[in-house]
C-alpha cells in the first residue's frame, strides 16, 4: 500500500464549530493538521466552555459529509443541537427524551472528558472509549473520533466503515450498523490502535515516505491518525 498518496487523497471536509455553546457558527480549516490541533486544544483544554464546544465540533465535523461526499451541514447542525439540548421524541405512544448535556449535573460532562484524557495520556485507549461513550451521541464510532482528535499520535478513528474495509481487525458491527460497544471490540481497538502507532513510526524512518503532504502544500511527520487516514482512503 502507498500509504503516502493514499493520505494525500483523504478527502473529508476540515470543518468544525467556534464561538460559544450557546452561540457557535461553522469554522473551515486549510489544512487536516489544523483541523487536528484545533480539536486537540479545546478537547484537552482545562477550561470547560471550551472542552464542550470541542465535544460539539467534533459531533459537526463527524455528521458533516455522507458516505458518498455529500454535504449534510443541516445534519451535522441539528446533531449538535441534540447533542447540547436534548430532544423529546414519541416510542411506542409514549414521549421519551435523548439526553443532551443540559441533562447532565453542573461540571459531569467535563469531568467525563478529562477523564478520558487521563486514561488517553495514560495508554488505556479503550478505557477512553468507554468513558467517552458516557456523553450525549457518542457511541464506539464516535468516541474513536474524539480520542483520534485528543492523541493523534496513537489513537485512530474505527467507524463502520473501516471495520468493514479491515476485517483483518475483527471488529463486529450490529444490524443498524454501528461498531458494537462491548469488550471485544475494545480490545480490538488497543490492539488496531497499537498497529497505527508502529506504521507510523515504521512510515517515519522511510526516506521515501517520511513525510506526507497536507492540503496547505505543508509537509508533515506520521501520527497514527494519518496511518488510519491513509487506510480511510
Amino acid at each position: 500500500m502507498n500509504y503516502k498518496s493514499r493520505r494525500e487523497a483523504y478527502s473529508y471536509p476540515t470543518v468544525g464549530l467556534a464561538g460559544s455553546l450557546s452561540s457557535h457558527q461553522h469554522k473551515y480549516f486549510a489544512s487536516t493538521i489544523a483541523l487536528d490541533e484545533y480539536h486537540r486544544d479545546l478537547l484537552r483544554s482545562e477550561r470547560e466552555e471550551k472542552a464542550l464546544l470541542g465535544y460539539l465540533s467534533v459531533i459537526y465535523w463527524g455528521h458533516y459529509a455522507s458516505s458518498d461526499g455529500r454535504n449534510l451541514a443541516a445534519r451535522a447542525a441539528a446533531r449538535v443541537t441534540m447533542a447540547r439540548d436534548g430532544q423529546l421524541f414519541k416510542h411506542n405512544a409514549s414521549v421519551c427524551r435523548r439526553r443532551g448535556l443540559a441533562d447532565f449535573a453542573p461540571g459531569a460532562a467535563f469531568d467525563t472528558l478529562q477523564r478520558a484524557v487521563v486514561a488517553l495520556d495514560g495508554k488505556k485507549n479503550s478505557n477512553a472509549v468507554r468513558i467517552l461513550c458516557e456523553l450525549p451521541q457518542i457511541q464506539f464510532a464516535f468516541a474513536t473520533k474524539l480520542c483520534a482528535f485528543i492523541k493523534p499520535d496513537s489513537c485512530g478513528v474505527m467507524d463502520s466503515v473501516l471495520a468493514t474495509r479491515l476485517p483483518q481487525f475483527g471488529f463486529t458491527v450490529s444490524k443498524q450498523g454501528y461498531v458494537r460497544l462491548n469488550q471485544e471490540n475494545l480490545g480490538r481497538y488497543d490492539r488496531y490502535c497499537a498497529y497505527l502507532t508502529k506504521t507510523a513510526l515504521e512510515l517515519n524512518l522511510e526516506m521515501e515516505h517520511s513525510r506526507w503532504v497536507d492540503r496547505d502544500q505543508t509537509q508533515h511527520a506520521w501520527r497514527a491518525l494519518d496511518v488510519e487516514r491513509a487506510l480511510f482512503g
